[in-house]
């Protein structure tokens, strides 16, 4: 079996080559394209990567804790979405996700993404390889606050006085 997998992660090339290694190793002759970073969304969100056989990639919430931030983009069909449009769809995932982000029931939604994750858990239309955990150190004399989220926001970073 012959496959192409496209990236445009620079910082993440090490592992997009060791993937392509292994399924290689593993009778999965494996081609891999590294797109250039500007125009490849544009490429994914099209759909260029579909006449190939899969993209490695990375999503990240940028400060919005909920789950449509992700869901919908990733793996709803509609419209201009990633994973759902191009690569792989589940049955039954549209309209769960469809249900949860119409509705303000809290305890709904709850139990409405739990069966989002378990249906993507049993499905697997991506394989899941790490979250990123970040890590700071602080010297006594710079004033910052780490915040809750993905972001380190240097911007805020000032010599204490």
């Amino acid at each position: 079996m012959d496959i192409t997998l496209h990236s445009a992660f620079v910082e993440f090339r090490p592992v997009f080559e060791a993937i392509t290694q292994m399924l290689t190793e593993v009778g999965i002759r494996t081609n891999a394209k590294v797109w250039d970073p500007g125009p490849a969304w544009n490429k994914v969100l099209q759909g260029e990567g579909k006449a190939t056989n899969g993209y490695y990639g990375s999503w990240g919430n940028y400060s919005v804790f909920d789950a449509d931030a992700v869901l919908h983009p990733l793996y709803h069909t509609e419209p201009g979405s990633w994973i759902g449009k191009w690569y792989t769809r589940v049955e039954g995932l549209d309209g769960l996700i469809d249900e949860a982000r119409s509705t303000v029931d809290q305890a709904r939604r709850k139990r409405t993404y739990s069966r989002i994750q378990n249906l993507i858990r049993e499905e697997a239309p991506a394989i899941f390889l790490w979250t990123q955990y970040d890590t700071l150190a602080i010297s006594r004399k710079v004033e910052y606050a780490a915040r809750g989220d993905e972001w380190l926001w240097l911007f805020d970073a000032k010599p204490k006085r």
